[in-house]
């Protein structure tokens, strides 16, 4: 109805509250909710899967997962990490992910750090390390936390990747951010667990979950050669809560590494001795933020453009 000559319904003027919510970001944006408290998820791009007839597993993004997180009134600018891209066949170069950050360059601010790739590299989590001529040394190491500074370095998470089979060329697992990589056993080592994000931001499923639920950046599975005399054993398989992806089987076919999920920080898994075969790409990362309620000054009159279409909806917008 009309209120004083203009049109709409009438609305109320002064404090109107706001209630709780999440908001998610899946691409660069920015946070401008009048509050200065929340609760943070950020999760780093995953890195691809190494190429390579025994490659390592790539490494899930960092992960943070932080309540209660003080912040000044404003706006905040978000950056959200592309997962890595995995090395094609015959002779691309796999690539980590990207960092995923809440207010860069801010007191304030917090990064969560791209997953690994290639053998020993670090990363969020560590890449699996490869199985020619990685001697069977360990995968790479989390920085994650390490780079956080206190109090906020043990709401980082990262693990470390698994160790490559050099005699029999099998590659190790990722590190995830919830458990490091496996080793090479016989095949392709699977890759670390991720993190779940349901203590902060609720049991699955949730609008702004990635396509595999509430769990986070875990790491790709390793790759696996199968020629001459070497076990027949296959690839290792991705994260267990489904995050990161599994390794590129050896046979049948010219499947590639298994790509993570995306918005979810999961790593790619590696490729394997199959000619045509491409490791698998990491999966981008997300930020969601969580805020209190609060109250905003509303004037009489003045609609969001979604708030005109909920009292048309409902017949009770008058012209």
């Amino acid at each position: 109805m009309a209120n004083g000559g203009i049109i709409g319904p009438n609305n109320p003027v002064g404090n109107v509250p706001v209630a709780a919510g999440t908001d998610a970001f899946n691409a660069p944006g920015t946070f401008t909710r009048p509050v200065t408290t929340v609760d943070l998820l950020i999760v780093g791009g995953g890195g691809a899967g190494q190429k390579g007839p025994s490659g390592g597993g790539g490494g899930g993004g960092g992960m943070i997962l932080i309540p209660g997180h003080s912040i000044p009134s404003g706006p905040h600018a978000i950056t959200v990490g592309a997962g890595g891209a995995g090395g094609t066949w015959p002779s691309g170069t796999s690539t980590a992910g990207n960092p995923s950050t809440f207010a860069p360059g801010q007191p304030w601010g917090l990064e969560a750090i791209r997953g690994g790739t290639n053998g020993s590299n670090p990363g969020g989590s560590g890449s699996g390390n490869n199985g020619e001529g990685g001697g069977g040394s360990p995968g790479g190491s989390s920085t994650q936390a390490p780079s956080m500074p206190a109090p906020t370095a043990p709401f980082g998470f990262g693990s470390s990747g698994g160790a490559g089979l050099d005699a029999q060329r099998k590659g190790g697992g990722g590190g995830g951010a919830g458990g490091a990589g496996s080793p090479a056993p016989s095949g392709g080592g699977p890759g670390g667990v991720g993190k779940s994000a349901q203590p902060l931001f609720g049991a699955a499923p949730q609008p702004y979950y990635p396509s595999n639920g509430v769990n986070y950046a875990g790491g790709g599975g390793g790759g696996s050669d199968t020629s001459g005399s070497r076990f027949p054993a296959d690839a290792g398989s991705g994260s267990p809560d489904g995050s990161g992806g599994a390794g590129s089987p050896s046979s049948p076919g010219s499947s590639p590494g298994v790509a993570g999920v995306t918005n979810s920080g999961g790593a790619g898994g590696a490729s394997s001795d199959v000619q045509g075969t491409n490791a698998g790409n990491g999966g981008s990362g997300q930020v969601l933020v969580k805020y209190p309620g609060y109250s905003q000054f509303a004037a009489s009159g003045v609609f969001k453009i979604s708030e005109v279409y909920d009292y048309v909806k409902a017949g009770n917008w008058s012209n």
